[in-house]
This record gives structure tokens, C-alpha cells and sequence, in this order.
């Protein structure tokens, strides 16, 4: 209880967005949606605090998969992970505050995959281009990812989707 005061305390309304303890709304999802792509590409020992980036109830879509819960999400980041190696370069990430609590955003994403091997990985070009379209919502916690959907835009015409083990 004394956190979700503390949150709410410090919780205030500006012209220009909320602000959290001296930073922005914008601020605080913006750096949800980097360490989602810094997390996603350095799994080892990363799990918890890539789990700690969603709401308990979260969901998590993308390449026609939907994942519900922060127990799932985790356990997808890991998936593959002796086969397949990525990196995301996010950019140009726009957050817009809807109420006190709840927030919208999107962002790009330039994705690579090439299979796991000792670095450094050669690539043709770019796996994927694409959209984040995310819903964040205020916890006891902080700011968290409640809805991360990726919206492909572009693909290279050779990249074939890393599959989840059977």
C-alpha cells in the first residue's frame, strides 16, 4: 500500500505529459521499449528482468504467436535461444499518456536473426522491419508493458522465421 502511494505521490500532471519522479511518461515507456529489445537480444541471466519489463497479465504478439502472461513471455525469450541469435535496433519511439495510469506507444524495430554461433555473425541484410504497438499501463512497481503486438513492415525476401522447437 505504502507504494502505490509513493507512485501516486509522485505522480504529476503537466502540460506536457505526467512525470514520475522527475521523469516523463514518455521517458519511462520509451526505456520499456529499449530494454525489451536489449533484453530479447542478451537472454543469458536476463530472464527475470526482461519478465519484470510486463504486467503480471500482459500479452506479448508477434510472428502469428500470442503469449498471456509474464510466467509465458519470459519462457518464449529463452526459446530457440542455442539456435537462433538477434539483435533489435529500435527507434523512433513515440509514447502518448491516455489517463493518469495508462499509456500508448509505438516504435520501429530493425531485426536481425542469423543462427547461434560464435560471433561475430555475418548477414545478408535485415530480417525484419517493424512496428511495436505497445499498451503500458502504471503498477505498484512502475510503468510496465500491459500489450506488445509487432506489426511486420518489410522483410528480406531470403529471411525464414526461426521456428519454436518441436
Amino acid at each position: 500500500m505504502l507504494n502505490r502511494f509513493l507512485v501516486v505521490l509522485l505522480l504529476i500532471s503537466t502540460p506536457f505529459g505526467f512525470v514520475v519522479a522527475g521523469q516523463s511518461v514518455e521517458d519511462l515507456c520509451g526505456r520499456l521499449a529499449l530494454d525489451y529489445g536489449w533484453y530479447r537480444d542478451h537472454p543469458e541471466g536476463m530472464k527475470d528482468a526482461y519478465a519484470d519489463l510486463f504486467t503480471e497479465d500482459a500479452e506479448l504478439s508477434f510472428g502469428g504467436r500470442t503469449f498471456n502472461g509474464r510466467k509465458a513471455i519470459a519462457d518464449n525469450m529463452t526459446e530457440n535461444r542455442d539456435r537462433v541469435t538477434s539483435v533489435h535496433l529500435m527507434t523512433n519511439i513515440r509514447v502518448t499518456p491516455t489517463s493518469d495510469t495508462t499509456a500508448i506507444g509505438e516504435s520501429y524495430a530493425m531485426i536481425f536473426f542469423t543462427p547461434a554461433s560464435p560471433g561475430p555473425h555475418l548477414v545478408e541484410g535485415y530480417s525484419v522491419v517493424a512496428e511495436y504497438h505497445d499498451e503500458y499501463r502504471l503498477t505498484e512497481s512502475g510503468w510496465k508493458i500491459a500489450k506488445r503486438t509487432l506489426v511486420p513492415r518489410f522483410r528480406d525476401a531470403a529471411f525464414v522465421p526461426p521456428t519454436a522447437k518441436q
